[in-house]
């Protein structure tokens, strides 16, 4: 073997480019929905997800991968998130969190994964400004406009991919799973969210709290009243029930302390069917 002089790789082709390192990993991803029933269109997904490695120049981009039967418009939506998401949060248990910062995003476009149904666009491609880097071991945070499939199938709960390229198109960091949603217990497969067969109507949920107060401030906690609860299905029998908190926030009671029926609800007109 003989050494000459040392060069470094450059771009030689579209398929042929310098030497990069290996892809980092994400970590921290989540991605929820807004809406869970199955069919239905304009569902915000907000996404957030922690970088491993920064981008080496500007102009990065993120690339979605959604499951089969989801779908994005071909030139996809794409929003910050509302601006509380992008505040300091503290805690007396955690202190000061280092804050979510938004992505300055110029375009969205969709396209079609080889081998799935051609009629719907389930890769998106978020392309930033031309001055913007992601920077390392930092977390960001937006939200993209999808449509649910029409149905659910065990795969949906794995099937949300999220990786970050370079401005040339090469890979960055990615998720090792699929995208975790928010209620899930920890990362892994399967965590992801899938739909529901009957979405609620408008005004059949509603949360009030008890103070506004933060907690953080004043060591009380508060209580939460949700009302009214109105399902689009009859259950005389025991069902399962989720209640999702937002990040931040934590759940914060004892069996006793949780009240269900309907004489301790003010305007309820039946008991939760809940094992108690």
């Amino acid at each position: 073997l003989k050494l000459g002089v040392a060069t470094p790789f450059v771009d030689a082709s579209p398929h042929l480019r310098r030497n990069v390192a290996v892809m980092g990993r994400l970590t921290g991803a989540t991605l929820s929905p807004a809406l869970l029933g199955a069919g239905q269109g304009h569902n915000w997904l907000s996404l957030f997800f922690t970088t491993e490695r920064g981008s080496p120049g500007t102009g990065p981009k993120l690339e979605l991968h959604i499951p089969d039967g989801f779908g994005f418009n071909p030139r996809c939506r794409v929003e910050p998130l509302p601006a509380y998401h992008y505040g300091t949060m503290s805690s007396r248990r955690t202190g000061a969190t280092e804050p979510t910062l938004a992505l300055d995003v110029v375009s969205c476009r969709a396209s079609r994964r080889a081998g799935t149904d051609p009629a719907l666009h389930n890769v998106a491609t978020v392309s930033l400004s031309q001055y913007a880097k992601l920077k390392a071991a930092t977390t960001y945070g937006l939200r993209i406009m999808a449509f649910n499939a029409q149905a659910f199938h065990p795969s949906q709960r794995d099937g949300f991919r999220l990786l970050t390229r370079s401005a040339a198109g090469d890979p960055l960091d990615g998720t090792a799973e699929t995208l975790r949603y928010l209620a899930s217990a920890g990362e892994g497969p399967g965590t992801s969210f899938g739909i529901y067969r009957l979405p609620m109507s408008v005004g059949s949920f509603m949360v009030s709290p008890g103070n506004m107060l933060p907690y953080s401030e004043t060591g009380i906690p508060s209580t939460i009243v949700v009302f009214p609860l109105r399902v689009p299905f009859d259950a005389s029998s025991a069902v399962d029930w989720r209640l999702v908190a937002p990040q931040g926030y934590e759940w914060d009671f004892t069996p006793e302390r949780f009240r269900y029926r309907a004489p301790d609800v003010a305007g309820a007109d039946a008991d939760l069917p809940i094992d108690a």
